[in-house]
């Protein structure tokens, strides 16, 4: 997906989810050179950003470092180094798709707040075509760059298995409209700690 569909579309999606965020402690996980961390940081929220690319990670730091605590973080290595309980709110914007196993979201689990929430916005399965292993290269075009990824498309099933064996309850799912009007393209979803 292209800057112009994350500017306009997505990234607009998250942060009407996310509402009020003065003090919350925030981890925009999969956040790249840090454009949705510098919304969250506008809406006075403490910005940690962890992304899998290197140079992605370095320019963010070039431009957020004073403000956000960015470190190159592989989202499918266990444990993530973060404390445990340690974030208000987790982030991931069209991170999951991109990630093959899903053993991450217990990750999420584990270092969000008991009363936190993770808000997930995702390639909408019916937009896209679904199937359980299901991978295809795409060309990610960015302000900068072009590069190829694999993505996974999954069905709504997968997704909700997915959250609830990691511990992870939906409190809400949308389906935002995209600009120009039509099919919606991805979906949203807020999670919270299933408490036992």
């Amino acid at each position: 997906m292209t800057d112009e569909i994350h500017d306009s579309y997505d990234r607009p999606a998250l942060l009407r989810l996310a509402g009020e965020l003065q003090g919350a402690r925030v981890l925009d996980a999969g956040g790249g050179v840090g454009a949705l961390s510098v919304e969250l940081l506008r809406r006075q929220a403490e910005v940690s950003l962890c992304d899998l690319d290197a140079r992605a990670c370095a320019e963010a730091d070039r431009i957020l470092g004073a403000w956000v605590d960015v470190r190159c973080v592989d989202l499918t290595v266990l444990p993530w180094p973060y404390e445990d309980k340690a974030f208000d709110l987790v982030v991931m914007s069209l991170v999951l798709d991109l990630v093959g196993p899903l053993d991450c979201l217990s990750e999420v689990r584990r270092v969000l707040d008991p009363n936190g929430r993770c808000i997930v916005s995702l390639r909408h399965p019916g937009a896209y075509g679904s199937g359980d292993a299901d991978s295809r290269d795409e060309v990610v075009e960015t302000a900068t760059s072009a590069t190829t990824r694999t993505w996974y498309a999954r069905s709504f099933s997968i997704w909700l298995n997915a959250f609830s064996s990691a511990g992870l309850h939906v409190r809400q799912c949308q389906e935002p409209v995209p600009p120009d009007g039509g099919d919606p393209w991805i979906v949203v979803f807020e999670l919270v700690p299933r408490h036992a």
